[in-house]
Order: C-alpha cells, then structure tokens, then sequence
C-alpha cells in the first residue's frame, strides 16, 4: 500500500464572508496546523460543500504529489451547451499532446466567463461550434502544497476585503506563476447552489443504473453513503399500490390504490389512499405517527403532488390539486410573522414546515 503524505482537509461551506476567508479563518484558529503532536501537514485539501459527486481524493492527492505542481484543481470536462457555464468557473488546460505546455497544466481560470472568455479555454476541433466544445469545469476541490498554501496566506492576510478562491486567489496564483494542474474527475457531478440543481440532483438519484457519468453511480454498496442512524419500522403499502423511479424511505406508510412515481419519500410520511406524487421530494420526520398519531396521513386521500418540496410538519388535506398547472415560476405565498405557507421557485412549489394545506385546495 501506497503511503501519502499526510494532508489537512478544509471545508469552505458556510463561510458567507468568500472561500479564501474560511481557509484565513481556519489558520488563526490553528486548525490549518494540525494536532501539536503530529507534523504540519505537507498538503492541505479544500472542498466545496455545494456540489453532489462522488470522488477519491487520495487518487487526486497521488497525481499532486507525482506532479509536484503547487495546486491541484479537480474538475470536470462539460459540453458547454449542456449547462450555463456563465455561472461556474472553468480552466484552461494544456492537452494531452505536445505543445508548449506540460500535460494538465492549468494556464487560465475564469470565474463567470463571458463568451469572449470561454473561447480562450473551449477545447474542440477547429471551426467547432462554441456550444459544442467542451470546457474544464472547476468542481470547487483544490489540493494546496505547503509552499502554495504558506504563500496564499500571506496573499490573504494583507488584503482586508473579501476573497473568493475561483474570483480572486486562483487567477492571482495562475498569473504569479504558481503552477497549478488539473485533475479530471471522470465520475458524476453536480452543483447544488440553489433550489433547482438541489431538486434535480436528489430526483436523479431515482433514475435507472447508468454509466459512471450517472447520479445513481454514487450509490455503491462498496462505498455506503451513511444517514443518521434510526429504529424505525420497514415503508408499508396497504392494498395495491403502483411505484416506479422513487425512493421510498423507512417507516412511510402508502395507502391503497396509490401512485409514487419519481419522487423521493422520506422518513415516517404517511401518504392517504389514492394519493398521486410525481416528481416530488418529502423531507420527512424523525418518528412515527409525529404529527397526528400513527397512520392518520399527512396527505389526504385521493391528493395529487407534482413539482412539489414538502418540508416536514406539513399537512395536506384530502383533494387538494398542487401540481402549478399554470406554470408560474416565482411566487411568495408565505406568512410574513408566522413563516407557513407556501412558495414558487423556478415552477416548483416549496411547502414551509408546519404549514396545514385546507381540503381542495389548488396551487
């Protein structure tokens, strides 16, 4: 077996003041540094908490150390008709055949690139379509070396505004000559920064077994993705029930003569008969009969869901129609003092917990 070097792992989530900032953060806390008992780390991991994937980063700390480069940036090569890469980051990288640059080195980072921008790192055959290039996506993993990592703080510490790692430290590092290479992750990714991309990375975890390009591909009994751990009762379905393309948790109980196709259902939701969701995600609650005692339906009988997020504590009466057949895309429908209610983001309705939806209702 391999020995990798030892590395500290830094997460940028939650940190509203720019990525750079959590690493500063971090540093002063001493964290950066490790245990006084163990050797400072020779290379320091940062992740972005926003993206779905699935990814071995002692592979990528492998290729940084044979490198020797003095930052390392995973990303993911994306058609860029296939996504709005106005709104991520993306590289330069050197191709694989000989030129003036090493294989994999990263000559360019662009942070929102324009159009004029993304055709200086597209990577396509000459007179291709710029929809049809390809781009190197910036995932938001970075491996930092000591020397990169000392330098970046010094970088950090005289400067007393906001720093980002795609917007400010990265481009600055490329200019300063820090070499910087790419690590292409061949696997699935998908950002989740907002409702949307939240949305449809979880229902794509419903689909049917696909390639290692695929959602479901991050669910591998070799590498067990871990929840909370529960002591809840196996989902029941009472009577004749159909289901295609969903997950359907533990403890639910699915009453006669309903459908539950290509939704996400979650813990102890308990669905009335006749009921139809489609195309939903149910948060769920920590036990059984939470709400009303057990077996009393969170969802009346004979309602029909599409397009919907129901938080938990959510109650919907029998008949109700939530399906935005109208299509609005954006709507606030929430209760400014007691926060219940319901919104419309991007043409899917969002229920707040603890909102009570009245019998025959229609959204």
């Amino acid at each position: 077996m391999d020995v990798l070097p030892s590395f500290q792992t830094v997460d940028e989530k939650d940190w509203s003041d720019g990525s750079a900032d959590c690493v500063r953060r971090h540093y002063k806390a001493g964290s950066l540094r490790g245990p006084s008992f163990v050797e400072e780390p020779e290379a320091y991991l940062i992740l972005s908490g926003e993206a779905l994937y699935r990814m071995d980063y002692a592979e990528m700390l492998r290729a940084h150390n044979e490198t020797g480069a003095g930052i390392t940036i995973a990303t993911v090569a994306r058609r860029i008709g296939d996504l709005d890469v106005t709104n991520l980051g993306v590289c330069g990288v050197a191709p694989a055949e000989a030129g003036t640059r090493d294989r994999g080195e990263v000559f360019a980072f662009q942070e929102r690139p324009s159009e004029s921008e993304l055709k200086t790192v597209a990577v396509g055959p000459d007179g291709t379509k710029l929809e049809d290039c390809d781009v190197h996506v910036n995932m938001g993993v970075y491996i930092f070396s000591k020397a990169a990592m000392d330098t970046l703080l010094g970088v950090i510490e005289l400067c007393s505004e906001r720093l980002d790692f795609g917007k400010d430290i990265l481009p600055m590092a490329i200019r300063a000559g820090v070499e910087a290479r790419a690590h292409v992750h061949e696997g699935y990714w998908q950002p989740i920064r907002n409702l949307r991309e939240w949305y449809d990375a979880n229902l794509s975890l419903c689909g049917t077994k696909g390639d290692a390009t695929n959602a479901t591909s991050v669910i591998d009994a070799e590498f067990p993705i871990y929840t909370v751990p529960r002591c809840l009762p196996p989902a029941r379905f009472r009577g004749e029930v159909y289901s295609e393309g969903s997950i359907v948790s533990e403890g639910v109980v699915v009453g006669d003569g309903a459908v539950v196709a290509d939704s996400i259902v979650g813990p102890c939701v308990v669905l009335g008969d006749g009921v139809e969701v489609r195309e939903s995600i149910f948060i769920g609650h920590q036990e059984t009969g939470y709400l009303h005692g057990d077996g009393a339906p969170d969802v009346g009988r004979n309602s029909v869901l599409k397009n919907c997020v129901v938080h938990s504590d959510v109650v919907i009466g029998e008949g109700c129609v939530l399906t935005n057949e109208a299509g609005v895309r954006e709507h606030n429908g929430v209760d400014i003092q007691s926060g219940l209610g319901y919104v419309i983001q991007d043409g899917i309705i969002v229920f707040m917990p603890g909102t009570k939806v009245d019998p025959g209702t229609v959204i």
